[in-house]
């Protein structure tokens, strides 16, 4: 909630538990916007049409770094640096350029690290995993009012591809989300929504008798 409308570039894994043991959904790379309500953003929208409530996001605020990796730059970064402002290196400091600061805060603050404090080498691992593998869990989606699409509707099989005309229901046209029809983020809803939209109404007009 504290970092309601601020946006990071990041990647989101989300898994599931499955037997005992948490498998991996999906993974999206790009923007998400934190919410008073939860999370938001492109990579959400797309991972939300596979999400269930139990589920679990993972968020890596280092892109794709696991945190092997994420730890020997952070250890290397701290040597550098710790040589410029000596052993009173702080956690803001490290973070710095790598991460907002009001990011930076929230989440060492999650696990009780003062973002002010000196960096003790031997956080490092942790702050690698936390900045790697932060987990949420999945409560359900946002508020319906505002959703971008929504799946659900008529089946496909029950209308005819080529006039949008639902099957033994003459002069009932279907378009748009009335169908279940859903795709991710970058204009494939909307082209759905127009291209579906004329073809529905080319075909009506013509059916009474009209043009167009």
């Amino acid at each position: 909630r504290e970092l309601d409308n601020i946006r990071i570039r990041c990647t989101v894994a989300l898994s599931r538990l499955d037997g005992g043991a948490y498998r991996h959904v999906k993974s999206e790379t790009g923007e998400l916007m934190f919410r008073k309500y939860g999370v938001s953003g492109i990579c959400v929208f797309n991972l939300s049409r596979f999400a269930q409530p139990g589920d679990t996001l993972q968020i890596n605020v280092l892109g794709n770094a696991q945190p092997g990796s994420a730890a020997e730059h952070l250890l290397a970064r701290r040597r550098i640096l710790a040589e410029r402002y000596g052993e009173g290196l702080t956690y803001a400091v490290l973070l710095r350029g790598l991460l907002l600061p009001r990011v930076s805060e929230a989440l060492l603050k999650h696990v009780g690290i003062d973002v002010d404090s000196a960096v003790a080498e031997s956080d490092i691992p942790d702050l690698a995993q936390l900045l790697t593998q932060y987990p949420l869990e999945v409560a359900g989606m946002g508020d319906q009012d505002i959703c971008q699409v929504r799946r659900g509707g008529f089946t496909v099989e029950d209308v005819d591809a080529e006039t949008m005309q639902v099957r033994g229901v003459p002069g009932l046209f279907l378009a748009g989300e009335a169908l279940d029809v859903d795709g991710p983020c970058g204009g494939y809803n909307l082209h759905w929504a127009w291209s579906s939209g004329i073809l529905a109404a080319c075909n009506a007009v013509e059916l009474v008798g009209g043009t167009l």
